[in-house]
């Protein structure tokens, strides 16, 4: 452009006509990396509609079979659409999703795949002394290995708590389980918190204080006395709440919008659940997220 005005040749410039296409397309499609065999997990798109409310054909197929079939009506601009699927058999699986309708002016953008892996079932220690345990029968219902022993029973080597993805402690005293034990839980919620293995992060400082003074409850129910050795500290929660779209949806219905009985909703009652058991020198904030964080309330009485 510099050089044609010192060249003395005249521009002149011309806006082409707008004309608005009506186009559907998949903004986007997301699926958790890593699901266990046979449990249930959510296929999330994003559907743009450029156009007037019309209604298209949503197909979703798995490593190239077709799983599902349906209509969707898609309202002018983004729509959300939750698909719950249950897929077995271990390894690495495709997933794809093509929308098809009439009047689309841009075919190619109606289609979008994702790959996922799918590993063995969630593997749970239960170590309790209750005969029928609510927290076992939930985790099974989601279709996790729950291996329950006593407290006397828990193992004192960390080896041997590895192959667990988690340890659940279910209202055992601390006397009923043996210190070499605690000291093994100790070592493994390093372990996991780190996120690789180690000797070095499994091995307990010697110069640590003991298993039994350093494990808290750090859960109580409504309504119950906190135990002492709570009541000297200070407790402080942020509540991290996703406000995305698809939070707005129906939890039964993923195509109908709710106030009351959406899964954000839920998310507040369980949220308002949590703080009803913070003491008043308790401190709690909230952070809510959809494409970015907001820091709604920082730390506060």
């Amino acid at each position: 452009m510099p050089r044609a005005q010192r060249a003395g040749v005249a521009i002149f410039a011309a806006a082409p006509p707008h004309t608005r296409r009506i186009d559907m397309a998949i903004a986007k499609l997301t699926v958790p990396p890593l699901v266990t065999d046979g449990s249930v997990f959510s296929v999330r798109l994003a559907l743009r509609n450029e156009g007037p409310p019309r209604t298209a054909d949503l197909t979703l197929t798995i490593d190239g079979g077709v799983i599902g079939r349906q209509p969707v009506t898609l309202q002018s601009g983004l729509n959300a659409v939750d698909v719950p699927y249950r897929l077995t058999g271990a390894g690495s699986h495709r997933v794809r999703a093509e929308l098809s309708g009439i009047g689309d002016a841009i075919p190619d953008n109606n289609w979008r795949e994702a790959t996922l892996m799918v590993g063995g079932p969630l593997r749970v220690l239960l170590v309790g002394t209750g005969r029928s345990s609510a927290v076992a029968r939930a985790l099974e219902r989601k279709d996790a290995a729950v291996t329950r022993i006593a407290p006397q029973e828990a193992p004192a080597s960390v080896d041997a708590l590895a192959g667990y993805q988690c340890v659940i402690l279910e209202d055992p005293t601390v006397r009923s389980v043996a210190a070499g034990a605690l000291q093994a839980m100790q070592a493994y919620v390093r372990m996991k918190a780190a996120g690789w293995w180690s000797p070095a992060a499994a091995s307990p400082s010697p110069r640590a204080a003991s298993a039994q003074r350093r494990w808290r409850p750090s859960y109580r129910h409504p309504g119950a006395a906190a135990p002492a050795a709570l009541r000297t500290g200070t407790a402080r929660l942020v509540v991290l709440l996703d406000r995305s779209n698809s939070m707005g949806f129906h939890i039964q219905n993923r195509l109908e919008r709710s106030d009351d009985q959406s899964k954000l909703a839920y998310a507040k009652r369980a949220a308002l659940a949590v703080v009803t058991q913070l003491q008043d020198r308790d401190q709690v904030g909230v952070i809510t997220f959809d494409s970015q964080a907001f820091d709604v309330a920082r730390l506060r009485p």
